[in-house]
């Protein structure tokens, strides 16, 4: 990730959230990447921006970001996410669980609200069933809608503490819970309620975020609250960790898996820095930004690109 390899786009607002564009079917990648990134702020004041960059290979004029529309939200959002299946519908998390219409390119519509008793912390699409996404919650919860009945049809306990972050398996048959109690569960969504506990950290150190590989989705990621470490577990040996890697001079606010792949993990923080980690020998490749990177995304139809997100600055960098 070098410096030449970076395109930053400016908001009005604080970054958070980040979600690239996933129709690979869509010509306008030919020559251009579209990308929902939102902010965080604690008034009653958010923004989603959809914007678009031309020309990312290139290093001349040509290659600019726009704006092609915007959306005033009044809470925070904590996780945008495209659907996969219907990439038009984009879903926020934030006070409740809202979806979007991206329509012709310059216009994004408020499709349904679907309430929820406490604010949520992270969301997740059903990789396999598109009318399902997975929400964790404040008040210690996690919950499915189906997006196709509007309503909610599953919410069970999913950590003892705050529940900070969700994740599907690959198979769409499971998903992973992390939160305020120190524990990582996995549910199976074919039995409702039973869980499995896969790591609890020694301290009960709160887990603020995890990700699942989707290509081998025995292997998690996650990191924890005020730590520099990105830590690797194997879910086929519940409550040890598989691997623990250092680099980040500060606290870890992100960490995960490459789309496409088993063995690359992107991990960003407050010490400016976007780690690449190779897993299996250890690699990596860094790159510092001009300021704590609060979070970051994979591209989908080019995974060759990342997106990392602070203060006002959204910027994507090519991996090479």
């Amino acid at each position: 990730m070098e410096n030449q390899n970076t395109k930053t786009y400016f908001s009005s607002k604080p970054i958070y959230g980040i979600a690239f564009h996933p129709d690979q079917n869509a010509t306008p990648y030919q020559n251009s990447i579209n990308i929902a990134i939102s902010s965080m702020e604690t008034s009653q004041s958010n923004l989603i921006e959809i914007i678009s960059i031309t020309n990312p290979d290139t290093t001349s004029e040509e290659t600019h970001f726009s704006l092609l529309c915007d959306q005033q939200v009044k809470y925070p959002i904590t996780k945008l996410e495209w659907s996969l299946s219907h990439p038009s519908i984009l879903a926020a998390s934030s006070d409740i669980l809202r979806l979007y219409s991206f329509a012709n390119g310059n216009q994004l519509n408020e499709l349904v609200a679907l309430e929820h008793t406490a604010p949520l912390t992270s969301l997740n699409w059903n990789p396999v069933n598109s009318s399902l996404i997975a929400v964790s919650s404040n008040d210690t919860t996690a919950s499915v809608y189906d997006i196709n009945l509007s309503k909610e049809i599953l919410n069970i306990k999913g950590n003892n503490k705050e529940c900070y972050d969700i994740a599907y398996s690959a198979d769409g048959d499971s998903f992973f819970t992390c939160g305020g109690d120190g524990a990582i569960r996995m549910f199976d969504m074919r039995t409702n309620s039973k869980s499995t506990l896969i790591y609890e950290s020694k301290n009960k150190e709160c887990i603020m975020k995890l990700s699942v590989n989707q290509i081998n989705d025995n292997f998690l990621s996650f990191t924890s609250l005020d730590s520099s470490e990105v830590n690797i577990i194997d879910r086929r040996n519940p409550n040890m960790s598989y691997k623990k890697m250092s680099y980040h001079k500060d606290n870890v606010n992100n960490c995960i898996w490459g789309p496409n792949t088993n063995c690359f993990v992107l991990s960003v923080g407050d010490d400016h820095c976007a780690t690449l980690w190779d897993v299996q020998s250890e690699a990596l490749l860094s790159f510092t930004a001009d300021f704590e990177v609060e979070n970051c995304a994979w591209g989908y139809v080019y995974d060759n690109w990342v997106g990392i997100a602070g203060e006002k600055c959204f910027m994507i960098l090519k991996v090479e």
